[in-house]
């Protein structure tokens, strides 16, 4: 399985839990069923899914700096857990540079929450974007 399902599984199951406080191995079990994926996960996929967890409180203060005249509770559920597994990569994955997390990040947007005319897709980028610049990540 390459790394772009796996976020896409990762950011799925987030959003998934964030939902249902289901089991981590359990709604990754159903995600993977629901996409038809075949491969199996690596431990890295169940890596970023609990290390996202974990530091959810730290991530969600990060976000919510930067969100002008915005409350991260706003957001949609699934927008919540792309910026979070976003800012996560880029805090505490060292092999993804920032610009390829933003970038998955922008994609999924596109595909999972975007309604066609483009402003979910720019706010994240933006969100993103603000984040890299103001905790200087390359």
């Amino acid at each position: 399985m390459n790394r772009k399902k796996e976020r896409e599984i990762a950011i799925l199951t987030l959003y998934s839990i964030e939902l249902s406080s289901n089991d981590v191995n359990d709604t990754v079990e159903d995600v993977i069923t629901h996409l038809n994926e075949k491969t199996r996960p690596s431990e890295h996929l169940y890596e970023t899914i609990y290390g996202v967890m974990e530091k959810r409180t730290e991530l969600d203060k990060i976000i919510s700096r930067h969100l002008e005249k915005w409350n991260l509770t706003r957001l949609s559920f699934l927008d919540q857990s792309i910026l979070r597994y976003a800012v996560y990569e880029m805090l505490y994955v060292d092999t993804v540079p920032a610009v390829v997390a933003i970038d998955e990040a922008v994609e999924f947007t596109k595909r999972y929450t975007d309604t066609g005319d483009g402003k979910a897709k720019a706010f994240n980028n933006s969100i993103l974007d603000k984040i890299r610049k103001s905790l200087n990540i390359e």
